[in-house]
């Protein structure tokens, strides 16, 4: 709108001027200045228009037409630089304001990114934590089963110690009877009294207590029982020659 109005009032107070008569007056007139700098004006050089209007006021400092021209133009220059300045401090607002932004939405994110951490730490702390129960558990595991697998190879070794004590022990009541034998003058509490100390001497070189003697001998009886009467129920009948085959 104001350079449709300054066309107008250059238009007016220019009148019917024709473009020959702009020509020929020059710069040396007041209206050659006048339009010179309406010229410029125009085709946008409003900065130049501005410098030839001020130049011929100099020269004319009486001219109405140059001093409403030059008016005009400072009033308009002052305009578009207010605009500038205020389009550059919006935009400096404006940038001001998306760092602000950005700085609180940074903080928003770093404490976001700091909760995440903190979470896959406490998850990975959980998992350390229950692969070590895993691992104490098979630790125990392992150790009860060694401990069996242990006791299981001392109850080996005891039953055969046991079998060997059984076996030598098998020996000892002939060699006892052979001994009380050729001791026959002695008195038969003496003999019983000799084979019992001698019995205790070969059970102590033995590492084995009367006891335990006793019971493997009881032992030794019962499976010498069991024996004989699996020997009797396999025993075949005899056969009757009065009866017949069939």
């Amino acid at each position: 709108m104001r350079i449709v109005s300054i066309l107008l009032l250059i238009i007016c107070m220019a009148g019917t001027t024709s473009a020959q008569n702009v020509a020929s007056a020059g710069t040396g007139s007041p209206s050659g200045y006048f339009n010179n700098a309406a010229t410029q004006h125009i085709t946008g050089d409003s900065q130049a228009a501005l410098q030839t209007a001020l130049t011929g006021l100099r020269q004319y400092p009486n001219d109405r037409k140059l001093r409403e021209l030059v008016d005009k133009l400072q009033k308009e220059q002052q305009q578009q630089q207010k605009e500038q300045e205020q389009q550059e401090q919006e935009e400096k607002d404006q940038q001001e304001k998306e760092e602000q932004d950005g700085k609180e939405q940074n903080p928003q994110d770093g404490e976001q990114n700091e909760q995440q951490n903190q979470e896959g730490e406490e998850e990975q702390q959980d998992q350390e934590g229950q692969q070590e129960e895993e691992q104490q558990q098979n630790q125990q595991q392992q150790g009860k089963d060694g401990e069996q697998g242990e006791d299981g190879e001392q109850s080996q070794e005891e039953s055969e110690a046991q079998d060997g004590e059984k076996s030598d022990q098998q020996g000892t009541p002939d060699e006892s009877v052979t001994e009380a034998g050729e001791e026959g003058e002695e008195s038969d509490e003496e003999g019983e009294e000799a084979l019992r100390q001698r019995t205790l001497q070969k059970l102590k070189d033995m590492n084995m207590t009367e006891e335990k003697a006793r019971m493997i001998l009881e032992a030794m009886r019962n499976a010498e029982i069991q024996y004989i009467q699996q020997r009797k129920r396999k025993a075949p009948r005899k056969r009757d020659n009065s009866k017949p085959d069939w």
